[in-house]
């Protein structure tokens, strides 16, 4: 009875792993690209494994701007973790995720969607321990960024072609 009770509980996982399919944010993306992405871009300043800045830039092909409704997931150790506050509804496409992190305490994500109020920001900051939050705004977002960035982290990616954007923009004139 229970070896029939385990191989149910595993084709529910199964299934619901199938099912609940999030777009994998990890170094195959970053190296190969993915076939629903036009181009990621990725600019990383790493001093050792508890000193780092990465920044990331997914566009994703208009083909496929509405396979994201999944939410997005990443690897620290292990499986990926879906992170379910990152989320396009069904009614929205992605346009762009930035993300930026120290990968170890804290990221922040800029999702651009577009639906019917035309674009949209959706800004979302991580604090280990403290929890999630979705921010008011990109300048709120930069803000948060600002008192937790090493400032001379930042200078080393924009010195490795940080991109322009109102988020970096934003965050490099914080900065200054």
């Amino acid at each position: 009875y229970l070896f029939i009770m385990f191989k149910v509980l595993a084709f529910f996982v199964f299934a619901a792993s199938a099912v609940f399919a999030h777009f994998e944010l990890n170094g195959t993306l970053l190296t190969l690209g993915h076939d629903h992405v036009a181009k990621v871009h990725h600019v990383e300043h790493v001093v050792d494994d508890e000193h780092k800045l990465r920044f990331v830039h997914v566009v994703p092909k208009v083909l496929h701007a509405d396979k994201f409704v999944d939410g997005f997931a990443s690897r620290g150790t292990g499986f990926p973790k879906g992170h379910a506050f990152l989320h396009v509804s069904h009614d929205e496409l992605l346009v762009e995720l930035l993300g930026l992190s120290d990968c170890l305490t804290w990221h922040a994500t800029l999702l651009t969607v577009h639906g019917e109020k035309g674009l949209v920001y959706k800004p979302f900051a991580w604090v280990k321990k403290a929890g999630v939050s979705l921010l008011g705004g990109v300048e709120p977002l930069a803000a948060f960024v600002f008192g937790l960035v090493h400032k001379g982290h930042f200078e080393e990616l924009v010195k490795k072609g940080l991109p322009a954007h109102l988020f970096t923009l934003t965050l490099f004139k914080l900065l200054k």
